[in-house]
């Protein structure tokens, strides 16, 4: 029996990655900015994006 993957909409329909990337940028003076990251539910898992460029996807809860 063939199992197809789960289909999943395209990331980038969820969440701009142009917008992303300014996050974390340098300011237009070259300064850098603060160190931060982003959060976000996409498709059952929670997508968190460190300024480092740490990305780590874990799986929701149901209770989340």
């Amino acid at each position: 029996m063939d199992i197809e993957p789960p289909e999943y909409e395209a990331l980038y329909d969820a969440i701009n990655p142009e917008a992303l990337d300014a996050l974390f940028a340098p300011r237009e003076d070259g300064s850098p900015r603060a160190s931060g990251r982003v959060e976000f539910p996409f498709c059952g898992y929670l997508v968190v994006v460190s300024s480092d460029g740490d990305v780590d996807v874990e799986e929701l809860d149901n209770g989340r």
